[in-house]
């Protein structure tokens, strides 16, 4: 590991993902309070997530950069789709499903792919969505499940045209994002 400072190394939680505009962000903050009541923890910036990388040193981030500067993103249309769930019964995120090319799903898997020498785990299992909530508990979960099925979502479209490695520092008041570096055609 790197040292920043004396006495301390630095490390960094990244992840690999695409970045949304602001008129989708509002959208899913609109979205967020019509959600059914529940203890929960709603998502404050919103993305879609290609790849968690986790915990890593500068040098680990700029071999990242490094493999993640040969991957090409042609620009494309990402839809919104409807809400859906993880975690089973009850649920533990709620979420919006995105509607993008089939490309790119092969581009998460070349990033699998590209992660795999530096050490990262291969999950394969990107399902494209967008975070609107962590679900903590709620006291009817069938209730709660038939009020999300009651959300109608616009099915708003949006251009991409890249894709960022993101650092991720974790507060009280939630995660802050930081962009490392960005990927294009």
């Amino acid at each position: 590991m790197t040292q920043r400072g004396i006495g301390h190394f630095v490390s960094m939680r990244l992840f690999i993902a695409i970045d949304l505009p602001e008129n989708i962000k509002a959208y899913l903050s609109e979205l967020q309070q019509k959600l059914p009541q529940a203890q929960m923890s709603l998502a404050r910036d919103f993305h879609l997530t290609l790849k968690f990388l986790g915990e890593c040193d500068e040098d680990k981030m700029r071999e990242v950069a490094q493999e993640l500067d040969q991957i090409k993103i042609p620009p494309f249309k990402a839809k919104l789709g409807q809400i859906g769930t993880f975690g089973g019964f009850p649920p533990k995120v709620v979420w919006i499903r995105l509607d993008v090319p089939q490309f790119l799903f092969d581009t998460a898997r070349e990033i699998e792919k590209k992660m795999l020498p530096l050490g990262f785990k291969e999950e394969n299992r990107f399902v494209p969505h967008l975070t609107l909530c962590r679900v903590k508990s709620v006291p009817n979960p069938q209730k709660f499940l038939d009020a999300l099925k009651l959300i109608k979502v616009s099915p708003m479209e949006f251009s991409v045209s890249q894709f960022h490695l993101i650092e991720s520092h974790l507060s009280e008041s939630g995660a802050v994002y930081k962009k490392i570096a960005s990927c294009s055609d």
